[in-house]
């Protein structure tokens, strides 16, 4: 029986002990070498006695590896997986904490520490994600404080530890606290193995079957329960967003994005970075690695003295850390900032003066100067405790991107722990140099947080992920003190709250109601239909269209007029764009847009500037020959209505409905296949049926034989990511007798120029895989006889515009979903939602057009334009 038959809450608890532990872990190494380096047969051993400079570099070094396992985590976290990586930190952990305790000499010590510390970053970078992924979502804030505090309790711990084996002497002083790590290491040793999985990993690498029982598990219910399947299509979905959404830390430096919506991913990856780098400048690891030689040496307290006030400062720091579980959401993240970094500011500037009057021998109140400054270590602790300890640590993961959360919070974290190793590499060598000086270089960091906070930093508190990418696209002024729902704590109004969260909220806070998430669904739609007017959802669009006079065609079920089966509509500034750029118009369909199942399709061209714009928008109840029908013959009609003239080239899937009902109302178009689609489905199907020589091909010679085609979207959710990296590869020299050999040649075929480069290419790629008979009958009977709708030498023979993929169109489909609060909402909402894409596509165009004159200058294309090829 899987996890010893634990489930539900059970099961919970066990993945939180063993998170919990690492961070524990990751407390204590914080905080043990602080005791460790003011041992003195520690300093004896390794002949560290007055060498400063090589301390903090034994000191240090534990961050460089701390650094390097964080970006290992970043680079192979998401092939090994959570639990894999985790146990790969633990045991790198393992080998750096024997080193450490068995060290005799600094080499030893020196590499034993970086050892550790690879281990180190490689856990902490990855037992927080595992904790969220397999936490219920009423869990997950609390249960990640909760690790943040255990990161006190182990740092606390090992203070008391230190301070009591300073009594005892000898190694054992310095080396049983080493050694102690290895307690921790046995429980997560113990621990990890058998806990499940993260169901969101499981599902990216395609073992949907396990990742779904585990999410049964993880909720004590069976795994056909109606809730297991939400939850894992939600997932789902959210995954296949990120690698349809992938973005490359190459492309954000040079401005790309491949969302392509506005969310400003640069902006929120450095405010996330910000936030960690930050908390390294307020001299936090001044104290944590050095506070018993900060004690000692400035303000001139005894050994055993200074390591007892180390030890009461953690309870108060544990003590002060507690008070931000119950306030986060209340206060929110910007004033526990900002309110923290004035508290600790004011904390280090008097600490500045204390220590500078403690260190003037002529001074007659050098005591009190030295009491003073104690204090004002231990408040410091307790303003860092309660503002900035949690929320930097948080904020990377609320304030990034879908896309880009999981590598800027590994990034985030790299970075952390690079500025985490200047810290303590300059402390001691800043205290016997620059004195009482040294403090003032953190009062001004401090201080400089609040002014960069107040400023740029927008609050999370209470709000989605959606709620942030709405903030971001539409306020793109880096200035958020300016906009009101960028500093307010209360969510804003228009968003909404799942059933199922509202339900769990209300029965963890009062458990004696009874109610069902259907009861809350029905008191949403009664306050929804109070807010439309008393309208249906879709009565209420319809109205919307008539009162602003945006063009529709409608159709109703003919047993039903109050069914609707298909719309088709467009938008003032849609109809502009596309009178101006109506050469080629390419259309695709998603799905998930709308909670009446009805596919959203999408027809767009291509601006002078290569830009999408969008020329009308249809949904429709099914997608067979009728729907399509209904949907070009109204696309023509609203064209023929407003002088629009009829497209050149029309792109479109490998979908024959589709084609044969867009040809019968553009006769004079000439329709043409996603090369893109087609290279991604001649990729994978080429991969499915290759035949190794253990494995010989029984299936006939014939070459007349045809597969269907996968839609685009669920081709490339099969392919690999190294496979979809391919795709875009240009062809190498060498071929490889393989099937990505099979698509080189076979792009080869696509891209010839002329129809005898063209015949010889495909008589090269027969010959060259002749063993591949499966691969030569599906390319042959695929697409062979529609070639002149794919083929470039047959493709220049008619029109030739440079546009030759649906990817505008597929791009702009995951354009709408950004703009909706979830995946599913009404029709009127859906339609907003389009609304606000619109407004945002119109502005970026003018303003790019602004910095393009000469290409946006014309009123339209003439037959002479550089867009036309030769027309036979």
């Amino acid at each position: 029986m899987p996890y010893f038959g634990l489930k539900g809450g059970w099961l919970t608890f066990w993945v939180t002990v063993a998170c919990a532990t690492e961070m524990t872990l990751f407390g204590y190494d914080q905080g043990v070498f602080s005791g460790v380096i003011v041992t003195d047969d520690f300093l004896v051993t390794l002949d560290l006695v007055g060498n400063t400079d090589l301390i903090s570099t034994i000191t240090a070094v534990y961050t460089v590896g701390s650094f390097f396992g964080s970006v290992a985590a970043l680079l192979f976290g998401q092939t090994l997986g959570r639990k894999r990586t985790l146990l790969a930190g633990t045991l790198a952990m393992t080998v750096g904490a024997i080193m450490q305790t068995a060290a005799y000499n600094v080499p030893v010590m020196i590499v034993g520490r970086v050892i550790a510390g690879i281990g180190n970053g490689m856990s902490t970078a990855t037992a927080p994600v595992w904790q969220s992924e397999t936490a219920k979502a009423t869990w997950r804030g609390k249960l990640v404080i909760i690790e943040l505090i255990m990161c006190i309790v182990g740092f606390s711990l090992v203070q008391w530890l230190n301070f009591g084996l300073s009594f005892v002497g000898g190694s054992v002083a310095w080396r049983f606290p080493l050694a102690f790590q290895l307690v921790f290491i046995i429980i997560l040793f113990c621990t990890v193995p058998w806990l499940p999985e993260s169901p969101r990993w499981l599902i990216s690498k395609g073992r949907m079957e396990e990742a779904k029982q585990i999410l049964a598990d993880l909720e004590a219910l069976d795994i056909a329960d109606p809730y297991i399947s939400e939850q894992y299509h939600e997932i789902q979905r959210a995954v296949q967003y990120e690698v349809e959404n992938k973005v490359t830390f190459r492309g954000l430096l040079r401005g790309r994005t491949t969302e392509q919506r506005g969310t400003a991913t640069l902006r929120r990856l450095l405010l996330g970075i910000g936030s960690l780098v930050m908390k390294e400048l307020t001299g936090i690891n001044v104290l944590s690695y050095y506070l018993p030689t900060v004690l000692i040496s400035s303000v001139g307290l005894s050994n055993t003295t200074a390591r007892l006030l180390t030890a009461c400062n953690s309870i108060s720091y544990l003590l002060a850390s507690l008070v931000a579980i119950p306030q986060i959401e209340r206060w929110g993240r910007r004033k526990l900032l900002i309110y923290g970094a004035a508290g600790q500011g004011l904390c280090y500037l008097i600490i500045t003066v204390c220590v500078r009057f403690n260190e003037l021998s002529s001074y007659p109140n050098q005591t009190a100067m030295a009491k003073a400054s104690i204090a004002f270590f231990f408040l410091f602790y307790v303003f860092f405790g309660i503002g900035w300890q949690g929320v930097p640590w948080l904020y990377p993961t609320e304030i990034n991107s879908l896309s880009m959360r999981t590598r800027g919070t590994a990034l985030s974290t790299a970075i952390d722990w690079a500025f985490n190793y200047m810290v303590v590499q300059i402390t001691p060598i800043g205290i016997e140099r620059l004195h009482w000086k040294f403090y003032i270089i953190w009062t001004v960091f401090n201080f400089c947080s609040i002014v960069v906070v107040y400023l740029f930093y927008p609050e999370t508190a209470d709000r989605s992920l959606e709620d942030m990418d709405r903030f971001f696209r539409e306020n793109h002024d880096v200035f958020v003190f300016r906009h009101k729902n960028g500093i307010s704590t209360i969510r804003p109004e228009e968003v909404g709250i799942r059933a199922r969260d509202v339900r769990a909220v209300v029965q963890e806070q009062h458990p004696e109601t009874v109610f069902t998430r259907r009861d809350i669904y029905n008191a949403r739609a009664s306050i929804n239909c109070d807010k439309l007017g008393g309208y249906t959802p879709t009565a209420a669009l319809i109205k919307l269209f008539d009162e602003n006079k945006i063009p529709y065609l409608v159709k109703w079920a003919d047993n039903n007029s109050n069914r609707l089966v298909g719309l088709v509509w467009t938008f003032p500034y849609c109809l502009q764009m596309w009178k101006r750029f109506p050469e080629v118009i390419s259309f695709d369909n998603t799905y998930n847009t709308n909670r009446f199942k009805l596919p959203l399709f999408q027809a767009t061209g291509q601006t002078c500037l290569g830009s999408v714009y969008n020329a009308a928008f249809g949904l429709i109840d099914n997608e067979k020959r009728e729907g399509f029908q209904f949907l070009s013959e109204s696309i023509r009609q609203l064209a023929e209505q407003h002088l629009v003239r009829q497209p050149g080239v029309i792109i479109t899937d490998f979908d024959d409905a589709m084609k044969a009902a867009l040809n019968d109302q553009f006769p004079e178009a000439q329709q043409q296949l996603c090369i893109h689609h087609i290279i991604s489905n001649v990729l994978l199907k080429a991969k499915q049926k290759w035949v190794t020589d253990r494995e010989p091909d029984s299936s006939g010679s014939s070459v007349d034989d045809c597969d269907g085609e996968s839609a685009s979207v669920q081709t490339h959710s099969k392919l690999s990511p190294k496979d979809r990296r391919f795709i875009h590869q240009p062809v190498a020299e060498d071929i490889p007798h393989s099937y990505h050999g099979v698509l080189m040649m076979w792009k080869h075929v696509m891209f010839a120029e002329t129809e005898e480069a063209h015949e010889k290419a495909w008589c090269d790629l027969c010959r060259e895989f002749d063993d591949q008979r499966a691969i030569l009958r599906y390319l042959h009977g695929t697409y062979m006889p529609v070639r002149a709708q794919w083929a470039r030498c047959f493709i220049r023979k008619y029109r030739n515009f440079g546009i030759r993929v649906t990817s505008g169109t597929e791009a702009s489909n995951n354009n709408v979903k950004s703009y909706l609060l979830n995946g599913m909402s009404n029709l009127h909402r859906l339609v907003e939602a389009i609304q606000d894409m619109i407004r945002d596509q119109e502005r970026d165009f003018a303003h790019a057009s602004a910095e393009d004159e000469v290409l946006t200058a014309r009123g339209h294309i003439g037959s002479s334009s550089e867009y036309l090829g030769n027309i036979g």
